[in-house]
């Protein structure tokens, strides 16, 4: 019985991630009908979309984003957050992979926020898998320094003050002096600080304040989307 599912799933495929409409099989990524549509006309035909977007939350030195949160970008990545087997996660990877390649970036350590309780629970976070495969793929090092000194209300549906407020004082260093250990091994000049989406940055800047007061020089966010609307309204200029 399990051998006649398992062939009948083989023969059947899976729903494509982009458009959860047509069936594609497990080798491909994307269904025929989505992938000319999201690719842009002159870009590289594997960032499907588009060129990739640069991204500064003040003070620190701008990142990048695969994309802005909506349409299939964000049915991908809210499908990719359920489990490690879904068959947005592969084109989620290649996209970040590509981006960062695209944008040049020099290396650095690639971290990823702490995960919530709730994260933890279910045994999958799907930042820090990004940050562990970049690392595999570019050779970057990667790092666990940090941890959820307290455990907070989701940040879903709060607006950027209320965001701040949420999680401020929420990280801290897995142990004293973390930081300056990892230095010790391998000097920490450049963080990538690696997530899903940057809402209004609030996650960002908690994070990235530890360590540039720990003294490092570069903190970036490297996202695979964001909401360019709302992280203008939290930006320090606004308030």
């Amino acid at each position: 019985m399990g051998g006649w599912s398992s062939s009948v799933g083989a023969l059947l495929g899976v729903r494509c991630p982009a458009c959860t409409q047509a069936r594609i099989q497990a080798h491909q990524q994307l269904c025929a009908g989505c992938r000319p549509l999201l690719a842009d006309v002159g870009c590289d035909p594997d960032l499907l979309w588009g060129p990739t977007q640069p991204v500064e939350v003040a003070p620190f030195p701008p990142g990048l984003a695969c994309g802005e949160y909506q349409g299939s970008l964000r049915r991908m990545i809210l499908q990719a957050k359920q489990g490690p087997s879904t068959a947005a996660l592969p084109v989620l990877r290649r996209q970040l992979l590509h981006a960062i390649r695209a944008r040049k970036l020099p290396p650095g350590h690639l971290i990823a926020p702490p995960a919530s309780r709730l994260r933890r629970w279910q045994g999958w976070h799907l930042a820090d898998e990004l940050a562990q495969s970049l690392a595999q793929r570019l050779g970057w090092p990667t790092l666990r320094p940090l941890r959820r000194r307290r455990e907070r209300p989701p940040q879903a549906g709060l607006g950027a003050g209320a965001r701040r407020i949420n999680l401020a004082g929420s990280f801290a260093w897995r142990q004293a002096g973390g930081v300056q250990r990892a230095a010790q091994r391998r000097p920490l000049r450049r963080v990538y600080l690696i997530d899903d989406v940057l809402t209004t940055g609030a996650t960002f800047r908690e994070c990235a304040r530890l360590f540039q007061q720990a003294g490092v020089e570069e903190v970036r966010p490297v996202v695979l989307a964001w909401v360019p609307d709302q992280l203008a309204a939290s930006s320090p200029a606004q308030h």
